[in-house]
């Protein structure tokens, strides 16, 4: 059973856990990922990052949970074939914490406030296993091992930091705390651990320990976490359960799906700027960290409206990217739209075609 405490305050300030979709529930992109060799985001609020050598492993949302804890979801990676980690090859589960939620905890004073990092864990294979923490804007890290006991069990995991007394924080809404889950590692990215406090020392960012379990040493290894935690303090309180539209609203902060939802969804409106191209807006659910990039999916499963007229768009790109909305332009093949005429973009009879903006931490 997880220990119950009473907060210790953080709440007054917003949210208790500073993790956002720690109980990942919220998955806008859909569908499974396969991540080899370039870095992926799996799930809202969490990436892999993979470091020189190729792996083979697919992402997904699973309803296997931890009984009892009020959980709907887990994030679940399943190992699709072997791979030895070689020179500085890593294989990690991230997630970013911006530096504007973190002012409360007085990093680089001498009162900075401990923290406690807790998560449900479960795999295949037992072992050591090891996370880490990054300051992100300097050099500070720590770097703790955790164990799996028990093969195909979830577990609970605490791991208590002390204060970060020489980090650096920006607060202007920047990646502040990156948080490693590590399941490959190179030898050459081995080194020691630090004992549950934060060391200075910029060459063992995105390192683990020998200990390190390598889960790509079987084809079939699966390994599952949800509920994830971060808090003040020197204990792990319940986890903080949130609605599912709280969680989606602190997700859309940092990456927003606009269509791909039903047939004909709307996506924005605006005026024809040249006689091939409507710009439209869309606007932000919320306000997001920064002016976002826009990734298409299935660009010709999108119509252009124009008074009566309905066109396959041809190419879609950002115009200008905002907090609040973003200008996107819009082309048909054609040249036949007249300037200042007004116009929609929507999806086709299906829900193929999506717009991705992106705030998220690169």
């Amino acid at each position: 059973m997880v220990q119950q405490i009473r907060p210790s305050g953080l709440e007054k300030q917003g949210f208790r856990n500073l993790v956002y979709n720690g109980d990942m529930m919220v998955h806008q992109r859909g569908g499974t990922k396969q991540v080899t060799t370039s870095d992926a985001y799996v799930l809202d609020g969490f990436g892999v990052e993979t470091r020189t050598d190729s792996y083979d492993a697919t992402w997904s949302q699973s309803t296997t949970v931890p009984a009892g804890q009020g959980f709907k979801y887990s994030l679940k990676c399943d190992v699709n074939g072997t791979a030895t980690p070689s020179g500085s090859g890593n294989y990690l589960l991230r997630h970013c914490i911006e530096d504007n939620l973190l002012q409360h905890l007085d990093i680089g004073n001498a009162n900075a406030k401990d923290i406690t990092i807790s998560f449900w864990v479960r795999s295949s294979k037992t072992g050591t296993y090891c996370f880490q923490i990054r300051d992100f804007p300097a050099t500070d890290h720590a770097l703790v091992e955790y164990t799996i006991s028990s093969a195909d069990t979830w577990e609970h995991k605490v791991i208590t930091i002390a204060g970060n007394t020489g980090g650096n924080m920006t607060l202007v809404g920047n990646a502040g705390y990156d948080l490693h889950w590590h399941l490959a590692v190179g030898p050459d990215d081995q080194t020691s651990a630090t004992s549950n406090a934060f060391a200075d020392n910029s060459s063992n960012l995105f390192k683990a320990t020998s200990n390190q379990v390598n889960l790509f040493d079987s084809a079939t290894a699966e390994w599952y976490i949800t509920g994830v935690q971060f808090e003040v303090g020197n204990q792990a309180s319940e986890f903080e359960h949130v609605p599912r539209d709280v969680q989606l609203a602190r997700c859309q902060r940092y990456f927003f799906r606009s269509g791909g939802n039903t047939a004909y969804e709307l996506s924005g409106v605006g005026v024809v700027t040249v006689n091939n191209r409507l710009t439209i807006n869309v606007n932000h659910p919320v306000p997001m960290r920064a002016g976002p990039g826009l990734t298409v999916n299935n660009v010709g499963n999108f119509r252009i409206g124009v008074g009566a007229q309905s066109d396959a768009a041809n190419s879609i790109a950002l115009d200008i990217g905002g907090i609040n909305t973003s200008m996107v332009n819009c082309n048909q093949a054609g040249t036949d739209y007249t300037t200042g005429h007004a116009g929609r973009l929507i999806n086709e009879n299906n829900t193929n075609a999506s717009l991705d903006l992106s705030a998220e931490f690169g």
